[in-house]
């Protein structure tokens, strides 16, 4: 498992964008800081009230371009999370006895695992385990930033 989030909120992408409490989503390219280049904050509205991905801007990014911007906004929301669980490259394995349902290959909506039982046992594993936080790096950093140790600057990063 590389990535695990608790949804706790849902809001629109015009609301990402504006609440100035996810500025500091939005990437910026000219920091020297390499983490400070990341974030997914990166579609701009054009009109107060965008109906469709052709009402965003995409900003300069490192990842995303206009390409990409149709599948990145066919949703109206974006999913916040405060609780996760974050491996990046040093992902760790669920014993098979408690792992949930997973969906073969990429799902936008995941699977959902309907054994109760199972749910819970898994949930205990990652709670007596593991802390909510970061990990690792994402894979990638390092082709894309060297040896940078900026995303280590997180707030939700958890140190050995």
């Amino acid at each position: 498992m590389i990535y695990l989030r608790k949804i706790e909120e849902k809001i629109l992408f015009k609301e990402y964008w504006n609440n100035s409490i996810y500025f500091v989503k939005r990437p910026n390219n000219n920091s020297s800081i390499c983490i400070e280049k990341i974030g997914d904050n990166y579609y701009k509205p054009k009109t107060s009230n965008p109906n469709s991905y052709l009402d965003y801007e995409i900003m300069p990014n490192l990842h995303h371009n206009s390409s990409n911007q149709k599948k990145d906004i066919n949703g109206k929301f974006v999913l916040i999370s405060k609780e996760f669980y974050y491996f990046g490259k040093s992902p760790i394995s669920i014993p098979s006895n408690i792992c949930p349902d997973i969906p073969k290959g990429q799902s936008a909506h995941g699977i959902e695992t309907k054994d109760k039982n199972r749910k819970q046992l898994f949930f205990e594993y990652l709670k007596n385990n593991f802390k909510i936080g970061i990990y690792d790096k994402p894979h990638g950093w390092e082709d894309m930033f060297g040896n940078d140790d900026s995303w280590r600057l997180d707030e939700n990063y958890i140190k050995p």
